[in-house]
C-alpha cells in the first residue's frame, strides 16, 4: 500500500491552533483598542518600539507563509502555468486576490464615510492591510515564478529575501528613507522638484496624482517590501522546520497504533528542535540589530529589525 505523509492523512493540529489563536486575539484587540480599559502599552507603536498589536499584521503574513503551497510541497503556486507569460500570471493572481481588493475598498469607504478614527501613520491616508496582503500575494507569486527554475532552492530562497532586507535597511538608514517615512509631507509640490527629470514629469497630471498617492500612503506601500520578505522567509522556515520532516514519516494505514504513536513523538521532537533552533538564531540576530547596530524596531517602515522580531 502506498505510504502517506502526515499532511496527506490529516491536518497539523498545532498549526491550526496557532492560526486560529492569532485570528481570535486579533479580533479581540481590534475591538478592545477603542476602549479606555485596553492597556495602551499593547496598542500599535507610532514610530519605534514593541507593541502587542504590531504582531497582528505580521503574524497573519507569517501564517500565510507557513501553509503556502511552496512551503508544503516545494512547488510554487504558479508552477501549473509555467508556460504562460508573466502577464497571464499577474492577471491570475489579481483574480485570486480580488476578495482582498474588494475588502480593502470597503474598509476605505467605510472609514471615510463614517469618519471613523484612523491613524494615517499606520498605513497611510488611503492604504490598509488588505491592500498590503494583495501586494504580498502577487509579489511572492512573481518571486517564485522568477526563481523556480534555479537550483539550490535553500540558498536562493534564504539569501535573496535576506539580501533584499539588507538593501532596504541600508536605504532606510543612509538615504533618508526612514526619516521621510516618519516626517515627510503627505503631498508633493512642484517646489520640491525644482531640478532634474522629476520637474518635467511633474508637469503631467498623472505624475502629480501618483506622487501625491505615494506620499500619502508611503508607510503602506514601502511596508510591502518588508512584508514580502517576511512572507518568503516564513515559507523557508516552515519548509525546513515543519513540512520537510513529514517526508520521513512512512506510517501507513496498516501500521500498528504503537508505531503511529512512536512516529508522532519522533516528528514532534524533530519539529520542536528545529523551531527552537530557528527561534534562537532569530533572537540572536535581533539582539545584534538592536543593541550592536542600534537599529530600532519600526512598524511604520517594516524594517529588518521588525521582520526579525516578528519571526522570532
Amino acid at each position: 500500500q502506498k505510504t502517506k505523509t502526515k499532511y496527506e492523512r490529516g491536518r497539523l493540529e498545532y498549526l491550526t491552533t496557532y492560526r486560529s489563536t492569532i485570528s481570535f486575539l486579533t479580533y479581540i484587540a481590534i475591538l478592545a483598542v477603542d476602549f479606555h480599559i485596553f492597556p495602551r502599552k499593547f496598542a500599535k507603536t507610532e514610530e519605534y518600539g514593541y507593541g502587542l498589536m504590531d504582531l497582528g499584521a505580521a503574524s497573519f503574513v507569517i501564517c500565510g507563509g507557513f501553509v503556502s503551497r511552496f512551503a508544503r510541497t516545494n512547488t510554487p503556486a504558479s508552477s501549473n502555468s509555467s508556460s504562460s507569460s508573466t502577464i497571464m500570471l499577474l492577471i491570475k493572481q489579481m483574480k485570486k486576490t480580488l476578495p482582498l481588493i474588494i475588502m480593502g475598498f470597503i474598509r476605505l469607504a467605510s472609514n471615510k464615510g463614517l469618519e471613523y478614527q484612523e491613524h494615517v501613520s499606520e498605513y497611510g491616508v488611503h492604504w490598509n492591510f488588505f491592500f498590503t496582503l494583495t501586494v504580498v500575494t502577487i509579489a511572492s507569486s512573481l518571486w517564485r515564478r522568477k526563481i523556480s527554475s534555479m537550483k539550490l532552492w535553500v540558498i536562493k530562497d534564504t539569501m535573496i529575501p535576506i539580501l533584499m532586507l539588507v538593501v532596504y535597511q541600508f536605504v532606510l538608514n543612509h538615504y533618508g528613507l526612514q526619516k521621510y517615512i516618519e516626517d515627510g509631507s503627505r503631498y508633493c509640490s512642484k517646489e520640491q522638484h525644482r531640478n532634474g527629470i522629476v520637474k518635467y514629469l511633474y508637469e503631467y497630471k498623472l505624475c502629480q496624482y501618483l506622487c501625491n498617492f505615494f506620499a500619502a500612503n508611503r508607510e503602506g506601500i514601502l511596508g510591502c517590501i518588508g512584508y514580502t520578505c517576511l512572507f518568503v522567509i516564513s515559507e523557508v522556515i516552515a519548509k525546513l522546520c515543519i513540512w520537510s520532516s513529514l517526508q520521513n514519516d512512512t506510517t501507513t494505514n496498516e501500521s500498528t497504533e504503537e508505531k503511529k504513536i512512536e512516529n508522532e513523538k519522533k516528528y514532534g521532537h524533530l519539529v520542536g528542535t528545529k523551531l527552537f533552533t530557528a527561534s534562537f538564531i532569530l533572537w540572536c540576530i535581533l539582539f545584534f540589530l538592536e543593541y550592536i547596530l542600534h537599529i530600532p524596531t519600526s512598524r511604520r517602515s517594516t524594517n529588518a529589525t521588525f521582520v526579525v522580531w516578528a519571526l522570532a
